[in-house]
Order: C-alpha cells, then sequence, then structure tokens
C-alpha cells in the first residue's frame, strides 16, 4: 500500500542519515543526537554493523588476505562493538566480528569471542566448529579433536531433515572423525557405505566420486 511504501522510504532515509553521520567519523555525535533521528538500539546496531562490513571490506567488497593489509582493523572492531552493544542478542554481530578477527590473523582474540557465543549458548555448532578448525590450524591437536568431537555430537543431536544425500552428511562426520583418529580408511569406507548407489542417480554418483575425491584436501582445510 501507499502508506507501507512512504514508511519504508522513510525508514531507509533514517538509515541513510545516520550512515552519512557514521561514515563522517561522529559516532559519538549520533550517539548524543539519537532522539533526533529517532532510531531503535536494534537498528543503530544494524547500521553500525553494515559500516564495520564498509570499513573492512571497503566499497569495492574486497577481502583481507595478509597481515600487512591496511584495513584499520581497531576502528572496524570498535564499531562491530557498538554494534554488539546496542543489540547483544544479535549473534550475527559477533560472527562478523569472528571474520575480522580471523581476516587479521588474531586466533586468540577470535577465540575469545567464539567462547562468548558458546557462554550465551552452549550448543552453537558453529562456534564448536570454528574453535575446533582454528586449533587445528595452530597445530593445537588435543584442543582441536575435542571441539571436532563435540561438533560431531552436536550435528548428530541437533541433526535435521536434509534435503543432501546421506553421503554428503556421512561425509561431515567422516571428515572430522579422520582428523580425530586418523584413519582415513574408516573415514572413506563410512562415506562409501552410506551411499545406497543402487537407488542414486547419475548426477548423484558424480558427486559421490567428488566427495571422495575432495577428501584429503578438506581435511587439509582443517588446517588452514
Amino acid at each position: 500500500s501507499y502508506i507501507c511504501r512512504s514508511i519504508h522510504r522513510f525508514f531507509q532515509m533514517k538509515k541513510i542519515v545516520l550512515l552519512f553521520i557514521l561514515s563522517a567519523g561522529a559516532f559519538a555525535a549520533c550517539r548524543e543526537r539519537g532522539d533526533e533521528l529517532n532510531l531503535s538500539d536494534k537498528e543503530r546496531a544494524y547500521v553500525l554493523a553494515y559500516r564495520a562490513d564498509e570499513l573492512f571490506y571497503g566499497e569495492e567488497g574486497r577481502l583481507v588476505t595478509s597481515p600487512d593489509s591496511t584495513v584499520d582493523i581497531t576502528r572496524v572492531l570498535s564499531t562491530i562493538d557498538a554494534a554488539i552493544s546496542y543489540d547483544p542478542e544479535n549473534t550475527q554481530y559477533r560472527y562478523k566480528k569472528v571474520l575480522y578477527l580471523k581476516g587479521t590473523y588474531q586466533e586468540e582474540s577470535m577465540r575469545n569471542v567464539l567462547r562468548e557465543i558458546l557462554a550465551r549458548n552452549g550448543e552453537d555448532l558453529s562456534a564448536v566448529e570454528l574453535l575446533g578448525k582454528s586449533f587445528a590450524r595452530t597445530g593445537e591437536r588435543d584442543s582441536a579433536k575435542f571441539y571436532l568431537g563435540r561438533a560431531i555430537e552436536l550435528w548428530r543431536k541437533n541433526r535435521v531433515s536434509s534435503l543432501a544425500p546421506a553421503f554428503v552428511d556421512s561425509a561431515y562426520v567422516a571428515l572430522y572423525e579422520c582428523y580425530i583418529t586418523g584413519d582415513r580408511e574408516a573415514a572413506i569406507r563410512k562415506i562409501k557405505q552410506s551411499a545406497d548407489t543402487a537407488r542414486m542417480s547419475e548426477s548423484e554418483k558424480v558427486r559421490l566420486r567428488q566427495v571422495i575425491e575432495d577428501f584429503d584436501m578438506n581435511l587439509a582445510w582443517l588446517e588452514l
């Protein structure tokens, strides 16, 4: 309706105004003029998170690929921290911070944010996985095995119906089990046994072969 479109345009304009203020480096002024802008805390958090991405990736959406990056990570982190302070229940903002820290090779700081996420929700599978992979990257195998084993437990406990073939789900578990046990043959065998080749389409058979061919590469990626 016309009213709905008008409200939507008005809300978009408020975001644009706040983005302009943030891009001018006047976050403190924004806080002082919050009543004039009439933004809720969740709206402020959304815009700040948007701004943090812009600071980190740039207007061209570049990726941080080197510790020598010119990104002002201190400013990025202060911006996403402000977003978190406005909307602390939104886990996605903490995950943004995880990406920023990983992208600038701040492994321990990244782990601390992941621990914050787990303190709020001890069954957050993504946080558990990322911790396991982080420890694998730094060669701390006991810690990596602990978290990857926990990831397997959570995956089995909370697994929901998937449209993916059974061997795809099996490969997820087999990969982590192989890292933990070192038994590659058992992992490959488990993937093959989960595939009902008699009922599979040709495209699924091709996908199965690809999963097996990619297994060693994916195992190596755990440590990258």
